[in-house]
């Protein structure tokens, strides 16, 4: 079950591969913690700063997509001298499993963390069987 979720093997301060569209902005690697129990696979993404109307989820010929652009605003008549945040974007890619139900994903976003709910198909969750007496 190690394989459900796979990155591409790019290091956080790295650029990400770029987007679907094609966009070559460097990109951020949003942090991702993965659990799962015997029905489903939750992936936890943080990316603070990128509002719920600013975050893209896509899954395309198995690959998951996860992108979000982060909304820092300055107060009217005031610029930015310095800043340690150089990318206003978070990218990261996931290789799915087969037996991730890729059109039962659940995503939601709330204080900075998207939650992904993964459900496994039917036929790949694990079931008891009954033993019966001759």
């Amino acid at each position: 079950m190690n394989q459900v979720a796979r990155h591409a093997g790019v290091a956080p301060t790295e650029s990400a591969a770029p987007s679907v569209d094609n966009d070559s902005r460097e990109s951020l690697l949003p942090r991702v913690d993965i659990r799962e129990d015997a029905e489903t696979v939750v992936l936890v993404a943080d990316m603070p700063g990128v509002p719920r109307d600013a975050v893209s989820v896509e899954v395309q010929d198995g690959v998951l997509s996860i992108e979000g652009e982060m909304s820092l605003s300055m107060p009217d008549g005031m610029s930015s001298l310095y800043a340690e945040l150089r990318a206003s974007r978070y990218a990261r890619r996931f290789t799915l499993s087969p037996e991730i139900d890729s059109e039962a994903i659940v995503a939601q976003m709330e204080h900075g963390q998207l939650t992904l709910r993964l459900p496994r198909r039917g036929s790949h969750q694990p079931r008891k069987i009954e033993v019966k007496a001759a």
